[in-house]
C-alpha cells in the first residue's frame, strides 16, 4: 500500500521536553494520467517518503524516482500526450526539475538556466504537445519559462517584490488557463495575495486577497433594517460578524471547530431568538446567542461535510432544519449504523429539535449541495435539494419522501436551488448549473414547480457560484448572480436577462440581500478579496472587510532563549524556529489598532510575548493538552 504522511506540525510548546516547530505544512502531490480511464495510472509524491506509481487505479503502488531521493517532491505534472510520450515532470525542493520519458522508470534533472533549485511548482501549457511551453516557480521568488519541453529555462521578471513589509518573498503553486494558447493567462498565489498575468508571465497585476480568511459565505440578518447584522464564514479565520452595517467586524471563535465554516443560515426570528447555524467539514454548528458561543451536535454521531444548511421559515416555532451532506473526497465514513440500519452519510438529514437530534431522509446516498424550504413550508411542506451528480429533488411532505426531477436541465450538475419568496403563488424555482459546456450550463428558471425550465440570457457564458432573489421578487423581479468571470450580475426582469453591476473584477463566492431591500437596496458580496457592500442596488460597491497577512518571518518575530533557524522545504515561510529549552518564548510585534491574533493551541505549542507599538501587552501561553483551532489568542 501507499504510505501515509503526517501533517500535524504546529507551533512549539516550551513546557516540556521535545522539539519546537513553527509553521510547518508537509506538502504532498498527486497527478493522474490524462488517459486514466484507459491506463488507470496515478503518480503520488509524499513529503519525506518519495514517489509512488499505481497502474491499477490506486489498488497497488510501487516506489519509483530513486534519482530524486533526498528531495521533497513539490509538484507532479503528467504530459497531455502521456499515452504516446510517457512523459512526467516533477518539481523538487533542492533538486530543481526532473523529467521522465518512460512513465517514471528513470528520471533526469532538467535545470539549465534555473538558479534556484528550491522549485515549488511546475505547470505545462494545455497545448504542450505543440507549443512545448512550461513554467516554474521557486521558493525565493523566481519564475522561469521553457519553450523546448524543459531542456532550457529562461528567467521571467515576476511580480514586484516590495509590495509590503514581507521580507521572505516566495511564490506558491502556479495556475494556468485552460485557454492559455489564446489568453496567455497565468495565476501566481503568494501569502500577500494573488497575481495574474495576461502576457504569459511577462507582466503581472496584483489583487489584494485574504490569505488567512478567504470569505466563503455570508448571511444577512432578517432584521437587517433594525440590527444591521451580517455573518461571514471565512476559510481559516472562522466566523466574523458586523452589527453596524459592515463598518466594523469582530471574530466569533468561542467553541468553533477547525472546520472551515461555509454555508450559514439565520433563523427568521433572529430579532427575538438569535439562532444561527453554520456548516463545516465536521457537520453543522449552532449558536443560540448571535455567535457569542458555538456548540456542535454531530449528525448521526459521525463527522459529515455539511455543504448546505437551511432553516424552516417557521423555525421559531417548528425548530426544523435540514443539512445537505456531500462527503466526497473528505475521508469521512461513507456509511454508519443508525438505529440498527446501515445508512449513507451522504444526503439530506433533518432535525425537528433545533439541531439536537438528526434523522436521515429517503434522499440518502446522494451528495447534496443545497437545500431550500418553501416560504410557505408550514402549509405546503415543500422542499428542494440539489446534487452535482444527480440533479434536482423535490419533497412534498417535509423531507420524508423525495422525487427526482430527472429531465434536462435537472438530471445532473445542479449546484444551487432557490425558491421565489412568493413560491406559494408564482411556483417559481431557480437552479444553477455552474460548469460544463455553454449549451448546458447557466441559470435556469421554472414557473411550474420545476417541471419545465428556461435559461437566463447570458448565463451560459459564465461560471455561476451563487445567486439571491429580492424579498419583493414578485414585484421588482430583482436578482443578483455571483460569477467567476464577471463578478456580480443583476436581473430586473425576473431572471430572463442578466447584466453586469459595477463589481466586475472580484472572484465572488457568495451573495446575500437585505430583508429591507425595497427601502435600502443593500446587497453583500463575499469574495476572495474581502466583503463588499452595495447600498444602491449594485451601482457602486465598497469593500468593508479585508485583512493583510504578514507571514511569520524573522523580521517580526524575536526569539528569546536558545532558538535555531532551520530551512525546511515544507514550511510556508521556508524556515522553522526550533527550541528544546523549557521556558523559551517568541516575541510578536504588532502595530496599529483593532489587532486580533487568531491561532491554535496544542501539546507542543509555546509561549509568545505580545508587543503593540513597541509596548509589552501580555504573555500568551499556547499550551493545551488537546489541539484547539481558531482561538482568539490576543485582541486589542
Amino acid at each position: 500500500g501507499i504510505p501515509s504522511a503526517n501533517a500535524d506540525y504546529e507551533l512549539g510548546h516550551s513546557h516540556a521536553e521535545g522539539p519546537l516547530v513553527l509553521d510547518v505544512v508537509p506538502r504532498n502531490t498527486i497527478a493522474f494520467s490524462p488517459n486514466f480511464p484507459l491506463d488507470q495510472t496515478i503518480f503520488v509524491g509524499i513529503a519525506g517518503q518519495g514517489l509512488f506509481k499505481s497502474t491499477n487505479g490506486g489498488t497497488t503502488w510501487v516506489p519509483i524516482g530513486g534519482e530524486m531521493a533526498g528531495y521533497d517532491i513539490t509538484t507532479l505534472v503528467v504530459s497531455p500526450g502521456y499515452l504516446v510520450t510517457q512523459t512526467v515532470y516533477a518539481s523538487t525542493y533542492g533538486g530543481g526539475i526532473f523529467v521522465s520519458t518512460n512513465g517514471g522508470t528513470t528520471w533526469t534533472a532538467r535545470n539549465s538556466g534555473i538558479n534556484d533549485l528550491e522549485t515549488i511548482s511546475i505547470v505545462l501549457s494545455p497545448t504542450f504537445l505543440t507549443d512545448r511551453t512550461a513554467f516554474v516557480s521557486t521558493a525565493v521568488g523566481e519564475l522561469y519559462t521553457s519553450t523546448d519541453r524543459g531542456l532550457t529555462w529562461s528567467a521571467l521578471s515576476g511580480p514586484p517584490r516590495e509590495l509590503s513589509e514581507q521580507t521572505n518573498v516566495h511564490y506558491r503553486r502556479l495556475g494556468i488557463s485552460p485557454n492559455f494558447k489564446n489568453d496567455h493567462i497565468l495565476f501566481l498565489p503568494t501569502f500577500e495575495g494573488m497575481w495574474k498575468s495576461n502576457t504569459a508571465g511577462t507582466t503581472w497585476r496584483y489583487s489584494e486577497i485574504l490569505p488567512t480568511s478567504l470569505v466563503r459565505a455570508l448571511s444577512v440578518s432578517p432584521a437587517y433594517g433594525q440590527d444591521a447584522t451580517v455573518f461571514a464564514s471565512t476559510y481559516g479565520g472562522g466566523m466574523v460578524r458586523t452589527q453596524d452595517g459592515a463598518q466594523t467586524w469582530v471574530p466569533l471563535t468561542t467553541g468553533m471547530l477547525n472546520g472551515y465554516p461555509d454555508p450559514t443560515a439565520i433563523s427568521a426570528s433572529y430579532a427575538t431568538s438569535p439562532v444561527v447555524f453554520v456548516g463545516t467539514v465536521w457537520g453543522p454548528q449552532r449558536t443560540l446567542n448571535g455567535g457569542a458561543a458555538w456548540t456542535f451536535n454531530p449528525v448521526l454521531n459521525t463527522p459529515v461535510f455539511a455543504r448546505a444548511v437551511a432553516l424552516s421559515p417557521e423555525f421559531g416555532s417548528d425548530y426544523t432544519l435540514a443539512v445537505g451532506v456531500d462527503n466526497l473526497e473528505t475521508g469521512h465514513p461513507p456509511y454508519v449504523v443508525w438505529n440498527g440500519h446501515v445508512v449513507s452519510t451522504n444526503g439530506v438529514f433533518m432535525s425537528r429539535s433545533a439541531g439536537n437530534n438528526w434523522v436521515p431522509t429517503q434522499l440518502n446516498g446522494v451528495g447534496v449541495q443545497s437545500v431550500a424550504f418553501s416560504p410557505n413550508f408550514g402549509a405546503d411542506q415543500v422542499m428542494y435539494a440539489s446534487s452535482l451528480y444527480y440533479g434536482l429533488y423535490r419533497s412534498a411532505n417535509g423531507g420524508v419522501n423525495w422525487t427526482r426531477l430527472g429531465t434536462f436541465p435537472t438530471e445532473c450538475c445542479v449546484s444551487r436551488v432557490v425558491l421565489s419568496p412568493s413560491y406559494a403563488s408564482d411556483h417559481t424555482v431557480f437552479i444553477s448549473r455552474p460548469t460544463g459546456e455553454p449549451v448546458s450550463r447557466g441559470l435556469y428558471k421554472s414557473v411550474d414547480n420545476g417541471n419545465t425550465w428556461q435559461r437566463a440570457l447570458g448565463s451560459e457564458d459564465v461560471t455561476l457560484l451563487d445567486f439571491v432573489l429580492s424579498p419583493d421578487f414578485a414585484n421588482d423581479g430583482v436578482m443578483y448572480v455571483a460569477t467567476l468571470e464577471q463578478g456580480v450580475l443583476k436581473s430586473t426582469d425576473g431572471g430572463a436577462t442578466l447584466f453586469q453591476t459595477n463589481l466586475t473584477d472580484a472572484y465572488v463566492t457568495a451573495l446575500d440581500i437585505s430583508a429591507n431591500y425595497a427601502n435600502d437596496e443593500t446587497v453583500y458580496a463575499a469574495t476572495y478579496t474581502g466583503i463588499y457592500r452595495s447600498g444602491d442596488g449594485g451601482d457602486s460597491w465598497t469593500q468593508t472587510i479585508y485583512r493583510t497577512r504578514v507571514e511569520e518571518e524573522r523580521a517580526s518575530i524575536t526569539p528569546t532563549g536558545s532558538w535555531s533557524v532551520i530551512s525546511v522545504a515544507n514550511s510556508s515561510a521556508g524556515f522553522v524556529l526550533y527550541s528544546e529549552v523549557p521556558g523559551d518564548s517568541l516575541r510578536f510585534d504588532y502595530a496599529g489598532t483593532n489587532v486580533a491574533l487568531i491561532g491554535g493551541k496544542g501539546s507542543n505549542f509555546g509561549m509568545i510575548d505580545i508587543y503593540l507599538d513597541g509596548v509589552f501587552m501580555q504573555t500568551v501561553d499556547l499550551y493545551s493538552p488537546t489541539s484547539l483551532q481558531q482561538q482568539i489568542l490576543f485582541q486589542s
